[in-house]
């Protein structure tokens, strides 16, 4: 079993104050992930909502000293069609919001429950090479890689095998995914940067399917029942 991003794969929009971005959902069980880049280490990211999702779910935020915030969340889809997701600030940042979102998609249909199996976030100092952070996948084949990296410059697509990156937004920034895990494996992706730059990555490791091993031991959601 494996894991893809759905038709679309990185939904992405920037702006000032930006706390809305479109998506199109597929498939009601899939998993929607968001991250959201705050150009201001004074502010966060006090809640998500909409986007097809009842309930969100933090996965981890980083904060550095380069001046941005970055926060990432997760939920099960239960409404397909175009939707909104929409982001609370702990105050109006005042400063350029990047939102990226994808839906995951479980190869073996609607997962019965999605985990966060690691996760992690990186400060790099200034280089051509952006590290992502390593993580290590679980017991089970039925896990993705996904990324965000936030580059005070630009930023160009890595090479790393088995991960694909998304088209360079308008602030230089991108996300990486890699749906073909293999089990008990460290992944430590990089990307580049068209100069020497500071950036800050953050990504998770997500667990779809009926097998999960320990799951009390993870941060699980569960899959509504709707009658």
């Amino acid at each position: 079993m494996s894991i893809s991003q759905a038709t679309g794969a990185f939904a992405n929009a920037n702006g000032t104050n930006l706390a809305t971005l479109a998506v199109t959902n597929i498939t009601v069980g899939n998993y929607r992930v968001i991250v959201v880049k705050i150009a201001s280490n004074s502010f966060t990211v006090t809640g998500v909502s909409g986007g097809g999702v009842n309930n969100w779910n933090i996965v981890n935020s980083i904060g550095n000293a380069n001046g941005h915030f970055l926060s990432m969340w997760g939920g099960i889809v239960n409404t397909t069609g175009a939707q909104t997701i929409t982001v609370t600030y702990s105050a109006t940042p005042g400063a350029s919001c990047d939102l990226m979102s994808s839906e995951l998609v479980w190869s073996g249909g609607a997962a019965p429950r999605w985990t966060v199996e690691a996760k992690g976030g990186l400060v790099n100092a200034a280089s051509t090479t952006i590290a992502f952070p390593t993580l290590v996948s679980g017991p089970t084949t039925d896990q993705a890689y996904w990324g965000f990296a936030q580059i005070n410059g630009t930023g160009l697509a890595g090479s790393t095998t088995g991960f694909t990156y998304s088209t360079v937004d308008g602030n230089g920034d991108y996300g990486i995914f890699n749906g073909s895990l293999s089990a008990n494996t460290s992944y430590s992706p990089t990307g580049s940067a068209t100069a020497s730059d500071a950036s800050t990555t953050i990504a998770a490791i997500f667990n779809a399917g009926p097998n999960v091993p320990d799951v009390p031991l993870r941060q699980t959601m569960m899959r509504a029942s709707f009658r």
